[in-house]
């Protein structure tokens, strides 16, 4: 996996299945996105939101697959979820690893709070195309209903603001 979102969340989602997380890929209009930062037409758009569906990873609690490619309907991006005592572990590590004291405090409030966390493992492929966009307004969808916030490669978003992020690494 070559790019990361990462997605810490202070306040638990509840229970989440794959429909679930299917109906908020949903809501994001992909017919503008195709167009107006892919460079693509509407009908690209069209037949992206006809191929997304969102399948949890047999034998792996809280993990996912999102299928988006209408040219390759096996084409998949993974991610996981964890919540309570393993997102706070991975909420911690990240205050120790990403880090270096120069951040908005609400970063650090976040991270030490999580309740919920979710990592997208994108591949070069999915970063380059629909793919990291699909990815990126679903984890600040999340992070919105979590009061959380969105790591994308060392850039901290918060979903109040899509313009810029929040602080760059």
């Amino acid at each position: 996996m070559a790019y990361w979102i990462t997605v810490y969340c202070a306040e638990s989602l509840g229970p989440l299945t794959g429909e679930d997380l299917h109906r908020l890929v949903m809501r994001q209009d992909l017919m503008a996105v195709a167009e107006d930062w892919l460079d693509r037409s509407e009908d690209y758009g069209s037949a992206v939101a006809a191929a997304v569906r969102v399948e949890p990873v047999k034998g792996v609690e809280g993990g996912f697959f999102l299928y988006y490619d209408p040219a390759d309907p096996d084409w998949w991006i993974r991610f996981d979820r964890h919540t309570g005592a393993q997102a706070r572990d991975r909420g911690v590590a990240a205050i120790e690893e990403k880090l270096d004291g120069t951040e908005p405090i609400r970063i650090r409030e976040v991270l030490s709070a999580a309740e919920e966390h979710f990592a997208f493992g994108l591949k070069v492929e999915d970063h380059t195309g629909i793919g990291r966009f699909i990815c990126w307004y679903l984890a600040m969808d999340l992070a919105e209903r979590g009061d959380g916030l969105v790591d994308m490669n060392g850039e901290w978003w918060a979903p109040t603001d899509h313009t810029r992020p929040l602080w760059t690494r």
